[in-house]
């Protein structure tokens, strides 16, 4: 791991964001969600059912969640229950780290940014809202909000990033994409992309091959 000084970045014109787990500490919320409708359910998920869906979004982790339990229940309805349940809880959702000083910067500098989520686009919109708050110009800081409702594929498919580019106007090798997981990793390699791995815990393992593992993203600040 890197403090993001030793390796040079490329020439980039667009910042493209992982949500959850990236700019929001949200992982928690999603974590409570999964485990409370699970309770409610009568299936009792573990820490470790949920440590292995992380960023793989909800239909993958629903798949995740029945080969484990074998839940006597629909995706349909689950999912309908875990939205219901984390948007309850939306008004705890917070930024990660330094992660607003980091969007300004690039913002004040012109900068295009947008996000896209392996989440629904309900879940994705209410994490935007929450974290652009903070924002004088929220309208103004992201050129496209992009979830799993607007692509086919998932990631670590490179379809979403791909999109996001084009709705910005810009060539894949002119964006870096910030991900905290090895899936969302995945997909900004596969799109062709310069992809900052930047997990939540500095010891998780990854397959993923980024260009940059990092503790932090100061080197933003200013790159």
């Amino acid at each position: 791991m890197n403090d993001g000084k030793l390796i040079g970045l490329p020439a980039f014109k667009a910042v493209l964001w992982d949500m959850d787990g990236t700019l929001v500490d949200s992982e928690p919320l999603h974590d409570d969600s999964i485990r409370l409708v699970g309770d409610q359910l009568g299936y009792s998920v573990s820490q470790a059912i949920v440590d292995e869906a992380l960023g793989v979004g909800h239909r993958h982790c629903y798949d995740i969640i029945q080969k484990y339990l074998n839940m006597n229940v629909d995706f349909d309805t689950w999912m309908a229950k875990v939205e219901q349940t984390y948007l309850a809880s939306t008004a705890r959702i917070a930024p990660r780290l330094n992660t607003i000083e980091v969007v300004k910067a690039l913002h004040a500098r012109g900068i295009k940014q947008a996000i896209f989520s392996n989440s629904p686009r309900n879940i994705v919109e209410a994490n935007a809202k929450g974290f652009l708050r903070f924002f004088d110009n929220p309208d103004e800081i992201f050129s496209a909000i992009l979830s799993i409702d607007d692509v086919k594929e998932r990631k670590p498919h490179p379809e979403g990033y791909l999109l996001a580019a084009q709705k910005l106007s810009v060539q894949p090798e002119e964006c870096l994409v910030v991900e905290d997981s090895p899936t969302g990793s995945k997909a900004g390699i596969a799109a062709g992309m310069f992809t900052i791995f930047w997990p939540e815990h500095a010891d998780m393992p990854t397959d993923a091959q980024p260009h940059m593992t990092v503790r932090d993203l100061n080197f933003l600040l200013t790159a």
